[in-house]
């Protein structure tokens, strides 16, 4: 096996793209396939993590606001009055 495309995958991997588009890169490679379609996948794993960041930027401001509400009213009081523990 070629190190220099086990050392690919690799680095395929560290950018957490799928099986699939590590396929599709290899056979964009094997068959000297456009660097147009390497571009336009790349994009769009971009894109993936950029809605994945939005989301989690979203959720770490939901969830720090519920602990600072928390922080102000708890203040070691009884768990079933803890807004963390209330349905929301």
């Amino acid at each position: 096996v070629d190190v220099s495309r086990l050392a690919f995958i690799r680095r395929c991997r560290d950018f957490d793209l799928s099986i699939e588009a590590v396929g599709a890169l290899l056979t964009l490679l094997d068959r000297h396939g456009s660097c147009t379609g390497a571009r336009q996948l790349a994009e769009r794993r971009l894109d993936e993590i950029c809605r994945k960041l939005a989301e989690l930027r979203a959720l770490e401001r939901a969830l720090a606001s519920l602990v600072r509400e928390c922080a102000g009213s708890c203040d070691g009081g009884p768990a079933a009055d803890c807004v963390i523990l209330r349905p929301h």
